[in-house]
């Protein structure tokens, strides 16, 4: 793919349909009979000479609504995320790419805010694509999904987890952050690294669940995105089949630049820290700066099943 860059901006198209917010996605309705409905309204005004609905305006209109509908018989593309694994960032980025090329999507941040499951959340709020950051394997139930979830080193998720609760992730939609905050505030790092991983349990209990081989789910390390995260999205998408629906080359790479990690943490390059920003340091293997030998017991002790599994280590007796 061509990288030369070029000077005008791309078109925003579509909507985002953020759960929790108003939107027309939002609703009681069910999304496929709401523009079943739109398609008989269309197909009835096009009979009818009327002023005021020129007939190609109305068979855009026709032709845009059947294209919502057959999408909506695709699976849902998914991106499916950890705490603390770039998942705001990649959220930005696939939010980006759906309003570029007109597809619906949603957010899901906690599993409370399901439906049931995956498949009939989809079927109340109609998205064509979507971004479940804490994603949990066990609630996506029978939805037809195509997608890609980004794991992280757990070491690294720990320690990007303390200085995150200690100093800068949101609270106002997680109340029991704000207890948990107090309570770091009041132990030094070493204790609070042992408190944090207790509190990040869940977490670890999802990344044990979620199947590392899906015939239609790539499994991706944040790691391997590095320098070159611009080939790794450009592959995921193409697995994805965003390019067939309409994401040019152009466009493509003004969302990569626009949420480069310098874009994204004020002009700092990876390995440039500020403990008070969100976009903390971006760098693999931070671990080993704060993590001492009590720390790497107690993590070898808890989370070793999940650096074998996801190939962070390759024995149980790593240094």
């Amino acid at each position: 793919m061509n990288r030369e860059m070029a000077e005008s901006p791309p078109n925003v198209k579509g909507h985002d349909c953020l759960i929790g917010d108003q939107d027309p996605c939002d609703g009681t309705s069910n999304f496929t009979q709401d523009h079943r409905r739109r398609l008989i309204r269309i197909m009835a005004l096009i009979d009818r000479d009327h002023a005021t609905h020129p007939r190609e305006v109305l068979r855009g209109e026709l032709g845009q609504a059947i294209t919502q509908l057959s999408i909506m018989d695709q699976p849902l593309i998914a991106y499916f995320g950890q705490h603390k694994s770039g998942s705001n960032w990649i959220h930005q980025i696939m939010r980006d790419v759906c309003e570029e090329i007109g597809l619906a999507y949603g957010r899901i941040v906690r599993r409370t805010e399901l439906d049931s499951n995956l498949s009939d959340w989809r079927t109340r709020h109609g998205a064509h694509a979507i971004s479940w950051v804490n994603a949990d394997w066990r609630y996506i139930g029978a939805c037809d999904v195509r997608g890609f979830c980004v794991v992280r080193d757990p070491r690294d998720i720990l320690v990007s987890g303390y200085f995150s609760h200690l100093k800068t992730h949101p609270t106002d939609d997680w109340p029991n952050l704000i207890p948990f905050r107090k309570k770091l505030k009041r132990v030094d790092m070493a204790e609070g690294l042992v408190l944090e991983l207790d509190f990040m349990h869940r977490v670890w209990e999802r990344m044990q669940h979620w199947p590392l081989v899906h015939p239609s789910v790539l499994t991706v390390r944040l790691e391997d995105f590095g320098d070159q995260y611009i080939e790794r999205f450009e592959s995921i998408f193409r697995f994805l089949g965003l390019f067939d629906l309409g994401l040019s080359e152009h466009s493509f790479l003004s969302i990569m630049e626009r949420n480069s990690f310098a874009r994204r943490s004020g002009g700092r390059s990876p390995g440039q820290e500020d403990n008070t920003s969100h976009y903390r340091k971006g760098v693999a293997g931070d671990w080993r700066n704060y993590l001492n030998e009590d720390h790497i017991a107690l993590v070898k002790e808890r989370l070793n099943h999940l650096l074998l599994k996801y190939e962070y280590e390759s024995t149980p007796d790593w240094t």
